[in-house]
């Protein structure tokens, strides 16, 4: 669909909408002259959804994934089995929402969040063998004082980079999606304040 940019100033730059769905335009039948508001299109679900689990993935499920090996390790019989299944589904969310995002843009958009997260989804596999491998090798005695340490000590420092980060890519998003559809979220200040709190929280009773 070709129509305005009604959220911008100059409305004689047109633009090429991405988004599919039901919209509504008001038409005078006489003069033929648009009225009311010009455009409203439902806010596509699966844009909300990609939000959520997104944020699900790299707030929730990460903030249990650092409490689990550095908070949670007295619990060392289920903290790795707890690490490993919620690595996994970060993981598996990261890829199928990037991928399916990008199919939705039809391109991959010229915005730091697209590029982002089409980062995300390449480099998110790295991180999950870096564990998978590290864990293996630091198990093992001959590898024990050596490499494999040295692999799960790059495993975590990238992992905390990885969430730090994310949780920009999130604000970045929900401004995104405020921009496009006309809303006014605090959704992602409220992830900054949750996620930073709660480590905040678990490194003081640590």
């Amino acid at each position: 669909m070709f129509a305005f940019e009604t959220l911008r100033s100059d409305l004689e730059t047109p633009y090429r909408s991405d988004y599919t769905g039901t919209f509504y335009i008001t038409i005078d039948s006489q003069t033929g002259v648009m009225t009311g508001t010009e455009v409203t299109q439902f806010q596509n679900d699966f844009w909300l959804t990609h939000g959520w689990s997104c944020w699900l993935a790299w707030t929730v499920f990460c903030l249990v994934l650092i409490w689990s090996v550095r908070y949670g390790t007295v619990y060392w019989r289920y903290s790795m089995q707890v690490h490993a299944v919620l690595g996994t589904l970060i993981v598996l969310i990261t890829v199928f929402f990037s991928a399916v995002g990008i199919y939705k843009a039809k391109r991959i958009k010229p915005q730091t969040h697209a590029y982002i997260g089409l980062t995300f989804m390449i480099v998110v596999g790295i991180e999950a063998v870096l564990g998978v491998i590290g864990y293996v090798k630091a198990n093992d005695w001959e590898w024990k004082t050596g490499q494999g340490l040295k692999i799960k000590k790059y495993h975590a420092y990238f992992g905390y980079l990885l969430a730090f980060v994310a949780q920009y890519e999130i604000q970045i998003g929900v401004t995104q999606y405020d921009e496009e559809w006309g809303e006014n979220n605090w959704h992602g200040y409220a992830s900054y304040i949750f996620f930073f709190g709660s480590l905040g929280l678990m490194e003081a009773h640590h």
